[in-house]
């Protein structure tokens, strides 16, 4: 049983000790060299300049009453940024304060309302390599693939095993499937590309889902209840855990192509590294980051995405490449 009180009572002492720095060793030394600038600030987005969606695309969507509203050629401010997926120079961002879904293009410094969405803190999304994107809607019990121009394409639900989407997550290698993390019943359903759902894994081993993220070695799965991040195989079956000496109240994570891990926790509002399964380092958000409040991670290439809904931006980390981080031969 993990004694949760000393556990947070920890937490907050070694953020007061730290005073708002980056901290890049941990309290047991790693057998993992990792340079001091493994993060590094780079770029804060706070919006980007309103446009519509492609050419020969859809209209903008049309919004419920209330729903705030931008000109086109005029700026779409963030309000309360809470999930995110990158991929290229694309930006997709789930603001539950303008209760829309949103696509950047941070070269365009652009912005395009994609759909109105019932948008609360669980969502989440993924970015595919055609351009489109999953959406995981707890608020609604749904999970929906969109287009650049804001078709829906797919739309899965299963109101028995899926009742509370928190996490979505589709690749290649599983011949079509999605796999949809259920914050009810703390497990994961796979659903066919019909929308069916064929099996489910993580049930008794997982207390809590609370985000997920694609890695090399398959499916991070953040377990807040335990205190943990959960590996599992595309196939299903668990590999291992990280973090149960490290992590408090972890809520985000995010994994890059070299395997790194790294995780959102909300009780010292840091940045926890891991490189198999050991952690590396821990780099205070509100210190040398920048960071209000971290909401939701992603990967992608060498930047490191944050959605920062307490500063109302997506705040941009540069990752220091994986073969830097290896002593010379």
């Amino acid at each position: 049983m993990v004694n949760l009180p000393r556990r947070t009572g920890l937490a907050a002492l070694v953020a007061l000790l730290a005073g708002g720095c980056a901290e890049a060793d941990m309290a047991t030394p790693s057998k993992r060299p990792v340079p001091t600038a493994l993060l590094t600030p780079w770029l804060s987005l706070a919006g980007g300049w309103a446009i519509t969606p492609e050419p020969g695309g859809l209209p903008m969507p049309a919004l419920p009453p209330g729903f705030p509203r931008a000109p086109i050629g005029g700026r779409l401010n963030f309000q309360l940024p809470v999930a995110l997926a990158a991929r290229d120079d694309v930006v997709w961002v789930v603001d539950a304060g303008l209760r829309q879904l949103l696509r950047l293009e941070r070269s365009r410094d652009s912005v395009a309302v994609v759909a109105a969405v019932s948008a609360d803190m669980g969502s989440a999304l993924q970015a595919l390599p055609d351009g489109t994107a999953w959406l995981a809607e707890p608020a609604s019990g749904q999970a929906r693939q969109f287009d650049r121009n804001g078709r829906v394409l797919r739309t899965f639900r299963d109101d028995r095993f899926a009742a509370r989407p928190v996490a979505v997550a589709w690749v290649p290698e599983a011949g079509g499937d999605v796999f949809v993390a259920d914050a009810q019943l703390a497990h994961i359903a796979v659903f066919d590309t019909f929308g069916r759902v064929i099996r489910r894994f993580g049930q008794g081993r997982l207390q809590s889902v609370a985000a997920m993220a694609i890695g090399p070695a398959g499916l991070y799965v953040v377990d807040r209840l335990a205190q943990q991040v959960h590996v599992f195989g595309r196939d299903g079956q668990w590999l291992s855990a990280m973090g149960d000496d490290s992590l408090v109240m972890p809520r985000a994570v995010a994994v890059d192509s070299g395997g790194r891990v790294y995780v959102g926790d909300e009780a010292d509002g840091a940045v926890h590294v891991f490189i198999d399964g050991e952690p590396v380092a821990r780099f205070a958000g509100a210190g040398a980051l920048r960071l209000g409040r971290i909401d939701a991670l992603a990967a992608d290439g060498n930047l490191l995405y944050v959605a920062d809904g307490l500063s109302a931006r997506v705040q941009i980390l540069l990752i220091t490449p994986e073969s830097l981080r290896r002593p010379s031969p």
